[in-house]
């Protein structure tokens, strides 16, 4: 048996993702994954236990929520200015607009 290591001893990983609240429902996830064209949301806790059970150390956990506005801002701002490149590149133009909208 070959043994695979994600990270070296002492290393650590870091997720970005936007991650649903603990809190929320099912219902809530799926609404916002809608709208936002995200396929899924994880929460926190399920990244924790996914983590600990596979004999990570969770040592630090920061809430960035008040940056979700700013990120989704930005990612308006790509749409337009590379709509030209996306639509050049097959990208349909009722998509970006459906995603912009979202946004």
């Amino acid at each position: 048996m070959v043994e695979r290591y994600l990270l070296r001893q002492g290393g650590a990983i870091t997720f970005s993702d936007i991650m649903i609240s603990d809190d929320a429902t099912d219902a809530d996830a799926n609404v916002f994954a809608q709208v936002n064209a995200i396929m899924r949301l994880t929460k926190p806790s399920d990244y924790q236990r996914l983590l600990t059970s596979n004999g990570f150390e969770s040592i630090h956990f920061e809430d960035w929520t008040q940056h979700l506005e700013t990120n989704f801002v930005r990612m308006l701002e790509q749409i337009e200015t590379y709509r030209i490149k996306l639509q050049a590149s097959g990208v349909a133009s009722s998509y970006l607009d459906d995603f912009a909208e979202s946004l």
